[in-house]
């Protein structure tokens, strides 16, 4: 990751109004995120996303490959950029479906490919069960 940290700064500064340059990220599978003055790219893709944490004015991208970043914007910023196979299970946390692996109802939490297990908010615990099973259908 620490390869990408010239590049992203210099994209910065050059990225805004540039389409060809986004098209060029988008095929290296970076995140781009524009914001009011400035584009936010992330050197990772969303696929290797299995959740993502915010904890006050950051939030913390936990990778697949053990990587765990944390960047200086909250969680509600990226939230309408994220796809609709990440489900928010509680007011500080957002799941990628890809990485789940088990449900307790019993204790409402979710165990994660990396055995991490996470608890679900009650108020979302219903819509995600009820997501993960439409999710699931649309794999088949």
């Amino acid at each position: 990751m620490k390869q990408y940290t010239y590049l992203l700064l210099q994209l910065n500064i050059f990225f805004y109004n540039n389409l060809a340059l986004h098209k060029h990220l988008c095929l290296m599978n970076l995140i781009i995120i524009p914001f009011h003055s400035y584009t936010h790219c992330l050197p990772f893709s969303w696929n290797e996303i299995q959740r993502i944490e915010g904890d006050g004015n950051y939030t913390r991208f936990i990778l697949s490959n053990g990587e765990r970043p944390l960047f200086a914007k909250n969680i509600g910023l990226y939230a309408p950029y994220i796809p609709k196979e990440f489900i928010r299970i509680r007011k500080g946390c957002i799941v990628n479906q890809h990485f789940i692996t088990a449900f307790n109802p019993g204790t409402k939490t979710i165990l994660l490919a990396d055995q991490t297990i996470v608890k679900a908010s009650r108020r979302k615990w219903k819509d995600l069960t009820q997501n993960y099973h439409i999710f699931l259908a649309t794999l088949s």
